[in-house]
């Protein structure tokens, strides 16, 4: 095999590997897109990622002790199985300018989780099982008296099927429109 190159040899590899090279820079704009997030805007409706299919039943949010709960119904279509903690689980409050005015984490001290699991199932859900969860966050902005409207504007519910994976998140932004009771 011959190892000398000729000039125009030189001349056309060195194109082709430029054309590769700026080729692969297009390729960064692929990651984070926001694909891995489902949203659904109405409930009940359904949101699966990772194979985890998931279920917004119902959702209360009552403006004047700050309490927002919630039934999730999740079926796990992974081989492996999924435990479901309240770590899973966050609430977002927004105002009517769609700012950020509570970020509750229902794994804190902020939120309960109450499962409803088959008899005989046990948590983590194996393949094919499911479950029904009622999510209690607390924390969230109280109306005040002297308030004329509900501070809270919209609800963010969001459920993370798999820790190692948190970029792939379920939820449901729920506009005073939608919720029961309004949450405005």
């Amino acid at each position: 095999m011959s190892t000398v190159f000729s000039r125009r040899s030189f001349l056309k590899y060195t194109a082709v590997t430029a054309v590769a090279v700026a080729g692969t820079s297009l390729l960064g704009g692929c990651s984070g897109s926001g694909a891995e997030t489902a949203i659904q805007t109405t409930y009940p409706s359904d949101n699966v990622v990772l194979k985890v299919k998931s279920t917004l039943e119902t959702l209360e949010y009552d403006p004047t002790d700050g309490h927002a709960t919630f039934t999730i119904h999740i079926v796990n279509g992974r081989k492996n199985p999924i435990v479901v903690s309240p770590n899973r689980f966050a609430v977002k409050a927004y105002d009517k300018n769609n700012n950020c005015i509570a970020n509750i984490f229902v794994g804190s001290t902020q939120g309960s989780l109450n499962a409803v699991l088959a008899s005989g199932d046990t948590n983590p859900i194996s393949r094919g099982k499911e479950c029904t969860y009622t999510v209690i966050a607390s924390g969230l902005p109280v109306m005040k008296a002297e308030d004329t409207e509900c501070p809270v504007a919209s609800l963010r519910i969001i459920y993370t099927p798999d820790t190692e994976y948190n970029e792939y998140t379920a939820n449901w932004i729920i506009s005073p429109d939608t919720a029961v009771p309004a949450l405005g």
